[in-house]
């Protein structure tokens, strides 16, 4: 604006003067400001915009003429105005914050008009009411007075509904930008009786059709079906908001709010709605503590119409940004290798042979390695040593020999207090602690030094001048004597506001802006970072995305259709998203890291074990595929022509510049090219499926259909060829599926369960691949029907039973189980069956370790067998036999030694397939709370009576819990024993190590 005027009129006139002016003009250049009886409207060439008392309530595209908000009648529930605690009549500080911390949960959800929010966060709010006083000014552009150029409008005594406050204050000015028809909001705001938080003027009113979308946990959308129910979504701090920007999809073209803050003061990203109406706002917080405070800091947010979808909305935020820290991307982009990572392999398997075996399978200059434990200290321990442990720097060399990249873990802003290296540095001395974790906890007693305990993780503040200074230099000195080529720097994007001021002149968020500005300057190598807020996201070109421990299984499945690449969007080619493989070892996890990663525009994870390695089926197979075609087409994310079709969440584009959709609904999730084709796909929430590719492994299907799926899984589809399995399924009711299905070159075993409402007879049909002997059939009742007439390969026929359990069809004579002995001999190995889907993934687990221990005090010593490493499934060890008599029974013993890490076991043992019997070998919490470990012996009878005389198969099974990290089950050698008691039977006896 040039040589600005201010004329001042009261809101009524002014109203009354430019009546007739309010008729929008769509020309290029109209701009024009209309005070009002409670606010103004102020116009541009993309936006009509109106002002009501503090809140955005009517909102109009002029380049799509969608009306995205317009005034209706409802109770009025996203806060607005000036933000309060503390009011004078209070004397507890504490009690009076009560309403403010409640509210302001980093990661929370309020239920709209009852709960917590109408009892206690209701009135946090000050704002304009038909009582206050309101006058307007317009801003003019030239002494010509030609043309308006914005509105400032000042209200005079607020409310929280309930209580006046006739001192209160409430500034908003409103201008345009010429050029790209974007209003800028400038709002502050004073109290005379409470302590100031922070103020907002939020957009309401929104209709009910909108998808909003906001850079939450890498990328987040929010569709009407989220929000008919009625709730307020709080999003506050890294990982849970990580820029101030929102974009609203509507009808046709989108809106756009967001916030041009170089500094990082603090803010919070509200959203919500229910059937009737939306609306967001960014919340612009002071700095805490908040005692004492009086006035809200002035703040700028900006407010656009668009006619494309979010990408579009999303962009003057990425070019702002881009222009605004141009020297620290262009620090970051002048390491040219980054940008041929497509696969991050973060678990890397024992043995000499790992390394190479993946240089087979990947291509080196695509695949970074990363070591999560590099240092000589244990996790989590001893920190701030960072010396290297004997085998990461002879890792790196082997790696560097192959053509990898290695990067290590680092922490960027952890100590444990008075540890030897701690005590050494005298890091108390200048590390800088958090007094406040979060507006939570703005009134506890600030956090310091005095009151941590003897190697507590403390997370320090990098405001701290010294402590920047001594990270960097630990970072050199970590490069020079490892050699790695990158840093994961965890913990890096959690700086912020906490409470500790101005220090060396800079505040809150710009601590870890200075770390990240140092660790480029004076030790300039890639980095990976712990979230990607806009403090620090000009650094990283890798974010770690930990979607498989936060929350639960339902939310991740939420996430799975709802992630959006938005932090990409806005910082790329940095912030890639990277969903790393620990902690995700059941194959129901492997599903959310892939699902997550593809949704969010990621490279793609391996771990480089035997799990990958020999796996033919399941979700480690569907990794390695994957893997293999991000390596080789070097796909990233990409926002151009973004498509209309709402079930494309990503785009990818490959090194030539062709472009992939990936696609995600309730039941497919799918990466296509843009004729069509599927290059994988994974189905879920169905029982069959539709598809020229296949689910490795799975024995059913007719024609190009996938039948007898289990809803509750989700199965890897894939063009590549797999082995063809004994036999098939080509018929089979709806609402039977298949659960387990084990083929071996002496019997094909498959189980299901019947999901139907009746009792009807289930038909299924069976093509043989290869001949069988004989065939039984089970039923839910326990009967077992035989067939004896040889089945020829290539043949197909239909059997019938009502509540199928399981099918066996005997390609080999079963031997006779002679009672005393044991089962199999030296020579018996495992199989790994997908505790998920019943697939086996690949690959043997051989009985290698064994030791002998006396049951009980026996004289006779019981050898067992280590049977423990199974990942993603349970390792099954299969006994075909004929019982020789009514008596028959197994006897087995299963034993944990494992007293300190972990999770432990669950054993089972299955006849048929069928489940008979499981207890979890764990610890358990006694009543003083305590961790206690069992390491008795179980040992178990398992009646075959019933069998006598036919062909049965025994499965003993030892599942990892999902982590088989630590875990230490050993099984005895089974044995046939007599047992007139046909019943289950478990017993605990002492064990003596021979």
């Amino acid at each position: 604006m040039n040589a600005l005027l201010i004329n001042t009129v009261s809101a009524l006139t002014l109203s009354s003067a430019l009546l007739a002016a309010s008729v929008v003009q769509h020309d290029a250049h109209a701009r024009e400001a209309t005070a009002t009886a409670d606010g103004f409207k102020i116009t541009s060439s993309t936006l009509e915009l109106t002002v009501s008392n503090g809140a955005v309530t009517r909102l109009v595209n002029r380049l799509t003429r969608e009306v995205h908000a317009t005034p209706i009648t409802i109770n009025e529930w996203m806060p607005r105005g000036i933000i309060c605690g503390k009011n004078s009549a209070q004397d507890d500080a504490q009690d009076s914050m009560l309403g403010v911390q409640t509210f302001h949960s980093g990661w929370g959800t309020h239920q709209l008009y009852n709960g917590q929010l109408a009892d206690v966060i209701a009135r946090i709010d000050h704002y304009p009411s038909a009582a206050s006083k309101v006058e307007c000014t317009t801003i003019t552009a030239g002494a010509n007075n030609a043309l308006e150029s914005g509105i400032r409008c000042v209200w005079v005594g607020l409310t929280d509904g309930v209580t006046a406050f006739p001192g209160d204050r409430l500034v908003i000015e409103a201008t345009v930008d010429v050029k790209s028809g974007r209003i800028a909001l400038t709002a502050n705001g004073s109290s005379a009786e409470c302590d100031v938080v922070g103020v907002s003027v939020p957009i309401v009113h929104l209709h009910p059709r909108h998808t909003i979308y906001v850079p939450s946990l890498g990328g987040l959308a929010y569709t009407p079906a989220d929000l008919v129910s009625g709730k307020i979504i709080t999003l506050g701090g890294a990982p849970f908001i990580e820029a101030p920007v929102i974009a609203a999809e509507g009808d046709s073209g989108s809106i756009a709010l967001w916030s041009e803050d170089s500094a990082f003061r603090p803010y919070f990203t509200l959203l919500g709605g229910n059937d009737k109406a939306h609306a967001f706002t960014l919340e612009e917080l002071n700095y805490m503590p908040f005692t004492g405070q009086r006035t809200t800091r002035t703040v700028t947010t900006h407010v656009n119409a668009f006619v494309g979808s979010w990408p579009s909305a999303m962009n003057p935020f990425r070019e702002w940004y881009e222009r605004t820290f141009a020297d620290e991307i262009k620090r970051r982009n002048a390491i040219a290798w980054p940008r041929d990572i497509s696969v991050i392999c973060d678990a890397i398997g024992p043995g000499p042979t790992a390394l190479s075996t993946l240089a087979r399978l990947l291509d080196p200059r695509a695949t970074l390695l990363q070591e999560w434990n590099p240092r000589r200290a244990s996790f989590d321990s001893a920190l701030p040593d960072w010396t290297p442990s004997i085998a990461f720097p002879k890792f790196v060399q082997q790696a560097h020999a192959l053509g990898f990249k290695v990067m290590g873990y680092v922490n960027t802003m952890c100590v444990n207090f008075n540890s030897p290296v701690f005590v050494r540095d005298r890091v108390a001395q200048f590390g800088l602690t958090r007094k406040f974790n979060s507006v939570t906890t703005s009134t506890a007693s600030p956090k310091s030094f005095v009151e941590a305990t003897d190697q507590e993780i403390l997370y320090l503040d990098p405001l701290s001048p010294r402590w920047r200074a001594y990270h960097t230099d630990m970072m050199v000195q970590w490069r020079q004597s490892t050699g790695a080529d990158a840093n994961y720097e965890d913990t890096s994007g959690t700086a912020g506001d906490f409470g500790n001021g101005e220090v060396g002149g800079l505040r809150g968020a710009q601590g870890g802006w200075a770390q990240m500005r140092e660790l480029q300057s004076k030790n300039p190598v890639p980095m990976a970072s712990e979230f990607a807020p806009d403090n620090i996201a000009f650094a990283p070109m890798w974010t770690l995305r930990y979607s498989q421990v936060w929350g639960n299984d339902e939310l991740r499945a939420w996430w799975s259709l709802r992630h959006r690449p938005i932090s990409s969007r806005l910082f790329a080619p940095g912030c890639r998203a990277w969903v790393p493989t620990v902690n995700a070892s059941s194959e129901r996890a492997k599903s959310f890291v892939v699902a997550c990663s593809d949704a969010l525009g990621g490279v793609a994870q391996l771990e480089a074990t035997r799990v990958s390695f020999e796996a033919r089926t399941g979700m480690a197979r569907h990794m390695v595929e994957r893997a293999r075609l991000f390596a080789r087409l070097n796909l990233v994310p990409t926002f151009d022509s973004w498509p209309k079709d709402p079930r494309v969440v990503c785009q990818y584009r490959d090194a030539r510049g062709v472009r992939y959709h990936y696609r995600s609904s309730p039941q497919l999730q799918e990466l296509v090219g843009l004729e069509g084709a599927a290059l994988y796909q994974r189905v879920l929430n169905c029982r069959e499926f539709k598809s020229e590719l296949r689910v490795p492994g799975w024995p059913a299907w007719s024609a190009d259909t996938t039948i007898a799926l289990n809803p509750r899984c989700t199965y890897a589809l894939s063009r590549e060829a797999s082995a063809l399995p004994s036999v098939h399924l080509d018929k089979c009711p709806a609402g039977v599926s298949i659960t387990r299905f084990i083929d071996t070159p002496e019997f094909a075993l498959i189980n299901f369960t019947d999901e139907r409402t009746n009792a009807a007879t289930a038909t299924v049909g069976l093509v043989a691949h290869a001949a069988f002997t004989e065939i039984l059939l089970g039923a839910r009742d326990g009967s077992v029907t035989r067939q004896k007439k040889p089945l020829k390969q290539g043949q197909r026929i239909e059997l019938s039973v009502v509540r199928p359990v399981f099918v066996l069809l005997l390609r080999a004579p079963a031997a006779l189980a002679v009672e005393g002995r044991a089962l199999g001999s030296a020579g018996v190995v495992g199989k790994f069956v997908s505790d998920y889907t019943g697939i086996e993934r690949g690959g043997e687990f051989p009985l290698n370790q064994q030791v002998s221990w006396r049951l009980g005090g026996a004289s006779i010593a019981t050898p067992f067998a280590f049977a423990s490493g199974g990942g993603d499934c349970e390792i099954a060890f299969d006994h075909l036999l004929i019982p020789g008599s009514r008596n028959a029974a197994i006897e087995v013993a299963f034993m944990n030694t494992q007293k300190q890490f972990g999770d432990g076991c669950t054993v089972r043992a299955y006849i048929n397939g069928v489940l008979v019997h499981s207890e979890n070998l764990g610890p358990r919490t006694n009543a003083a709370g305590e961790k206690v470990w069992d390491t008795a012996a179980h040992v178990w009878q398992l009646p075959l009576g019933s069998h006598a005389g036919r062909a049965v198969v025994v499965t003993l099974a030892v599942w990892g819990n999902a982590d088989d990290n630590a875990d230490e089950i050993w099984m005895s050698t089974p044995r046939v024993v007599k047992a007139a008691q046909q019943t289950i039977t478990s017993r605990t006896v002492n064990a003596t190590l021979n």
